[in-house]
């Protein structure tokens, strides 16, 4: 279920931030129980019969715990809406819009002590646009004719097929490409911060700025080549000399390291998870 998806996903990014640090005492498997709880509580139904429920979930810390689970602020919140959607899905429950998860301090707390609040938020639907007002007829000129042409794009000559990077936007069409394709076996799977899912299969996977790397990722903290996922014996991650590093469950690696189902790969301050096949 999702409690049990998300304690497996917190067990090695959690146990690690623990045997460092003892800033703080609450455990974060105790915010997943809460919430879910919170989910159940607050379930209500709606006009067309559906059991809906809180999308929207705001945890309120002691500024010491709060700093204790700085380090993996991001992964924890992303793990916490995954256990939702999970859960959600598995107890038939609907959602009136995205899942949020956010991590704030209340100094009235004290350490190992915690308050949540949920709330149902529906997606604001943007005003539809006003009907375009037709221009009157203008009297035909020769020199707009002129310029019109002179503006006309001009065709490039075609230059040779390039294997194109994968972004946020084309993350997708990559994952459904290689889903599709029945000669590419997937090994596992990377899951974006987006949501987005990129295949492992017997090919290298490099991440970085540029976009020449198989995912381009938009973060400030990740160097041009920052790291790579490659297949073998056992799919492993290995950094290219990144300036802030690579991080596996919290720990910074060196050399190749190999992944488990449910590892947390951080790059720079973006989060990534891996899935096992």
């Amino acid at each position: 279920m999702g409690l049990h998806s998300f304690e497996l996903a917190l067990e090695r990014m959690v146990d690690t931030v623990f045997t460092r640090s003892s800033r703080t005492t609450l455990r974060p498997v105790e915010l997943g129980r809460r919430m879910l709880r919170d989910i159940d509580d607050h379930r209500s139904v709606d006009v067309q019969g559906r059991r809906i429920v809180p999308n929207v979930f705001a945890f309120h810390l002691s500024p010491r715990d709060h700093a204790g689970l700085a380090d993996i602020d991001q992964a924890l919140r992303h793990e916490l809406c995954e256990a939702a959607r999970e859960y959600a899905r598995d107890e038939g429950y609907f959602f009136v819009g995205p899942v949020s998860v956010s991590i704030d301090v209340n100094n009235e707390l004290k350490p190992g002590r915690f308050g949540i609040s949920s709330q149902f938020r529906e997606v604001a639907l943007a005003a539809p646009a006003p009907p375009a007002v037709q221009a009157p007829p203008v009297a035909a000129n020769p020199e707009p004719e002129v310029m019109w042409a002179a503006a006309a794009p001009v065709v490039a000559p075609e230059a040779p097929p390039v294997a194109a990077p994968i972004t946020a936007v084309a993350a997708t069409a990559f994952a459904v490409e290689q889903q599709e394709s029945p000669s590419v076996l997937t090994r596992g799977t990377i899951v974006m911060p987006s949501g987005e899912r990129i295949p492992v299969t017997d090919e290298a996977i490099r991440f970085g700025r540029l976009p020449d790397c198989t995912v381009t990722l938009n973060d400030p903290n990740v160097s041009r080549y920052h790291a790579e996922v490659r297949p073998g014996v056992n799919i492993s991650i290995v950094d290219l000399g990144s300036t802030n590093g690579t991080k596996v469950n919290g720990l910074t690696i060196t050399g190749e390291v190999p992944l488990n189902n449910g590892d947390i790969i951080s790059m720079g301050t973006t989060h990534l998870r891996f899935e096992a096949a």
